[in-house]
């Protein structure tokens, strides 16, 4: 079964809001009723020559006949089946490109055009960007946006360098998701905080000889939440020899009644045999 795009279901909401409304509804597009919508979206898609009127003022006038002309002699059941059908077939391989941002838009043109609507329960945008403009150099950007609300729920940046065997990280996250009663009728539960995140090192997990890293959390809103600055810390040294290695982490957490204690970790590797200890991989500061 063939995956529907984001473009195709846009498409058959729109569709379905034009049948529910009837030709006589209003919409947000100032003087444009539903089946002036469903003329447009039809001369969109099959009279190329009334494209340049969209962005040009000074064929607008053109457009806005071709529109009119759809509208009056095409009953407003076939404008709608034309939507619905989809694009010509030439230009079904850009239909995502084309209409994805176009159809949502519209959508929301159609629903908050009408009395006592209510934004929809839709999933949010979300986006990881990950670059590495050079050896020494990694950036990442990560960020979700919920289109429901218009915000970011989340967003967060990550800076790494290393050269050689030291090594240094910085991030930004930031969570923003209080709760909102237009979801699905029920209120999501309430995250709201913003952290600075620093990392140094030198060694690695595999290099011979000592190696040390540190890094602290700082909570920026802990005048709001009335919590210390520092919500935790964490001190990890190693040694490698050329048949095991030892490490040991200390790490403080500062989260007041969620948690607040001090955990000692460690672990011992022989090569070629194993590990044993209570520091584990994705722990480990390296």
């Amino acid at each position: 079964m063939a995956e529907v795009s984001l473009a195709q279901q846009e498409r058959r909401t729109l569709s379905d809001l034009l049948v529910e409304l009837g030709p006589e509804a209003p919409t947000l597009c100032e003087g444009w009723s539903t089946a002036d919508m469903a003329a447009h979206l039809v001369v969109r898609e099959r009279r190329p020559d009334s494209g340049p009127g969209l962005v040009l003022p000074s064929l607008a006038a053109y457009t806005d006949r071709v529109r009119n002309a759809a509208r009056e002699s095409t009953p407003y059941t076939d404008l709608i089946a034309r939507v619905r059908s989809g694009p010509p077939m030439l230009l079904r391989p850009f239909d995502g490109a084309m209409n994805t941002v176009e159809f949502f838009i519209h959508v929301e043109d159609l629903r908050r055009g009408q009395d006592g609507w209510e934004p929809r329960a839709i999933s949010p945008l979300i986006s990881r960007l990950r670059m590495r403009p050079s050896e020494k150099l990694d950036v990442e950007w990560d960020f979700d946006l919920d289109t429901g609300a218009k915000k970011f729920t989340s967003n967060n940046m990550l800076v790494d360098l290393h050269e050689g065997n030291y090594f240094s990280g910085l991030s930004y996250a930031r969570l923003n998701a209080p709760g909102r009663f237009y979801t699905e009728g029920v209120t999501s539960s309430v995250s709201n905080f913003s952290q600075l995140r620093f990392l140094l090192g030198y060694g690695g997990p595999l290099k011979p000889g000592l190696g040390v890293a540190v890094n602290m959390g700082l909570d920026l809103r802990s005048e709001v939440n009335n919590s210390g600055l520092v919500q935790y810390g964490a001190l990890q040294t190693s040694y490698n020899w050329n048949c095991c290695g030892l490490s040991v982490e200390v790490r403080k957490y500062e989260l007041g009644a969620v948690r607040n204690e001090t955990v000692e970790r460690f672990n011992f590797t022989l090569v070629n045999i194993g590990t044993a200890g209570n520091l584990r991989r994705a722990e480990s500061l390296f």
